[in-house]
């Protein structure tokens, strides 16, 4: 099943965003007055979505679906773990 992605994206990241499609659907629905970008694309599937968001770090916050957000968390808790 499609599903739409929904990143909030950093300001210092916004500028990449800007210059360069890393998916053919991606769009930047608005840029917030903090200078952060809410982007959007359409995923056929949430690990590679999953992927791509944690190769930004801290920079990209998912704010749909639900589904992936929790699969990042689960992720990054994982690897947390690994710094006691």
């Amino acid at each position: 099943a499609v599903e739409t992605v929904r990143l909030l994206v950093e300001p210092e990241c916004v500028p990449a965003f800007e210059r360069k499609l890393y998916h053919p659907t991606q769009q930047i629905e608005a840029v917030r007055p903090d200078g952060r970008a809410v982007v959007s694309y359409e995923a056929g599937g949430l690990d590679a979505a999953a992927a791509f968001v944690l190769s930004w770090g801290p920079k990209v916050r998912v704010l749909a679906p639900d589904g992936l957000a929790a699969q990042v968390a689960a992720a990054l808790r994982a690897a947390a773990a690994l710094y006691p």
